[in-house]
């Protein structure tokens, strides 16, 4: 049997998470471990996901979640307290709905890595509208996944990941020693940090629901791009990366001797003086995706706001 775990963190999502967990497809020869993370919800969330495992048969571990209000903190409580002996991982979220063969593809997908390698595979999603439609994807990411690209931007949301067990084991070790900007992020940080295996998928895996109640919501449009745009230049990003640097700091030991090269450049791009900063970005090759994703980096490196 194939080990697979669940890792769902949820709060107050009762009104869409029976349709989440119904379209999580088991796939032949493999066994299911759902850990739920509740963090205070009062609307029943917690009762309907236990009901749903013992209609399904899966195994259910739930978990009392750190009560922070943060879905990134409640995402850091499932990696830490997780069991260690499951052979895969994926995030879950309260409130999308998986495309029937998503764990199949990305069990084939990180089949060929081999065993000890850390590997992570994640990918694109159809973005769900209020109304039903699914008419737009999230972006294509053309460039290869890597560490200059994680330091900067994380391409595919949590709920795409799947992490083997020696990609898990890292990042628990990571998460150990302090918080993150988002659980995706860091995950794309720290495994291709480590020289593992990242591997992107252009298909969709999953409806990314867009409501009210997102956090994140989708990164398609103009307007995204001008939030991002912002983002960059009234000191968000800045924030972001400085707690990423922190993390990634305390991580070195976990990382291939090019990836300490990648991030201490970058460091001296944040803080360095004006031709300096330039400079270090340059010779880092820290990147982003998309052009307009490259002018909000090097406009942030200008300007001090990276």
């Amino acid at each position: 049997m194939t080990r697979i775990a669940i890792l769902l963190a949820t709060y107050n999502g009762r009104a869409f998470i029976e349709e989440q967990l119904s379209s999580i497809m088991v796939p032949q020869g493999a066994a299911l471990t759902l850990y739920c993370s509740d963090d205070g919800s009062t609307d029943g969330t917690p009762e309907c996901v236990a009901a749903h495992c013992a209609r399904v048969g899966w195994t259910h571990v739930a978990l009392k979640g750190p009560s922070l209000g943060a879905f990134q903190e409640n995402f850091r409580h499932l990696i830490l307290q997780a069991g260690a002996d499951h052979d895969f991982y994926a995030y879950c979220d309260q409130d999308d709905i998986w495309l029937p063969d998503k764990l199949e593809r990305a069990l084939a997908a990180l089949a060929p890595v081999p065993v000890g390698t850390p590997s992570l595979y994640c990918g694109r999603t159809f973005i769900l509208e209020p109304d039903g439609r699914r008419d737009r994807m999230s972006p294509l990411f053309a460039k290869p996944p890597c560490f200059a690209n994680a330091i900067v931007q994380s391409i595919a949301g949590g709920n795409t990941m799947l992490i083997n067990r020696t990609g898990f084991l890292l990042l628990r070790q990571a998460a150990a020693k302090g918080g993150f900007v988002a659980h995706d992020w860091f995950t794309y940080q720290i495994i291709s940090g480590a020289g593992g295996r990242v591997i992107y998928d252009p298909e969709p895996c999953l409806l990314y629901r867009q409501h009210d109640g997102n956090l994140i919501g989708k990164n398609t449009g103009w307007r995204s791009s001008v939030r991002r745009m912002w983002w960059a230049l009234n000191g968000r990003f800045h924030g972001w990366n400085t707690i990423n640097a922190v993390l990634i700091a305390a991580n070195q030991d976990l990382m291939t001797p090019d990836s300490r090269r990648v991030f201490g450049l970058f460091a001296g791009a944040r803080t360095a003086g004006l031709p300096a900063r330039l400079q270090a970005l340059w010779r880092s090759g820290a990147h982003r995706q998309t052009k307009r994703g490259q002018v909000s980096l090097w406009a942030g490196c200008l300007l001090k706001r990276l």
